[in-house]
């Protein structure tokens, strides 16, 4: 199996090979398949896809993202105060935040190994921070599959769960109670990374 080392990333063109991509989740497999190239079009989302070096049309791994806002005007106090307890000034007159949304994101369940996730998030935020120039975003936000793994992958590169509990979450999003909850709402704020990347081109400019 390949590793993310192997990878180039670009954008999703018709040239790629999406039906020979297969990921354990199907809704994932039939994304990249069916809808991705329309969502391209319809300017919903862009997928990003991950392709080796040295054949140009197979996806090892994709991704997708989209402008979003993360809207904290109708969360509960101890919600607000977990988004915007580092924003020092302004904050009591902001309620909406910009924010980029990591929608659908998979890899090659027999091209790319296990364990590529965090290496495939941590570009994306890495690629937030570089294109954060034109228009301004401080958080990314997710949709997380709502399983430990998963969770926990998310957890340990620095986002966080919005809600505490997932009765909590249900009661926001108005999801009945008795109903399995299939997602849970994370966030990430890029201004620490913002910060150590402007720091590092400083150093490196110096040289």
């Amino acid at each position: 199996m390949l590793t993310i080392g192997d990878c180039v990333v670009v954008k999703l063109n018709p040239e790629h090979n999406v039906q020979g991509f297969s990921c354990q989740d199907k809704n994932i497999t039939n994304f990249i398949k069916n809808k991705s190239q329309n969502f391209n079009d319809e300017l919903l989302s862009i997928t990003y896809v991950f392709i080796h070096k040295d054949d140009p049309t197979e996806i090892l791994a994709y991704y997708t993202v989209s402008n979003d806002a993360l809207v904290i005007h109708n969360l509960p106090r101890t919600r607000k105060e977990r988004v915007a307890k580092n924003i020092p000034f302004l904050k009591r007159y902001i309620d909406t935040f910009p924010a980029i949304k990591i929608g659908m994101l998979g890899r090659h369940e027999r091209k790319l190994v296990k364990g590529s996730g965090p290496l495939i998030i941590n570009h994306i935020i890495g690629w937030i921070v570089k294109e954060n120039t034109f228009s301004a975003c401080r958080f990314i936000v997710v949709d997380a599959h709502n399983v430990e793994p998963i969770l926990k992958m998310y957890s340990n590169i620095g986002f966080q769960l919005l809600f505490s509990s997932e009765t909590q979450e249900k009661e926001y999003f108005k999801i009945a109670k008795e109903k399995h909850l299939e997602t849970r709402y994370m966030f990430y704020d890029i201004l620490p990374f913002a910060k150590q990347y402007k720091t590092m081109l400083a150093e490196n400019n110096q040289h």
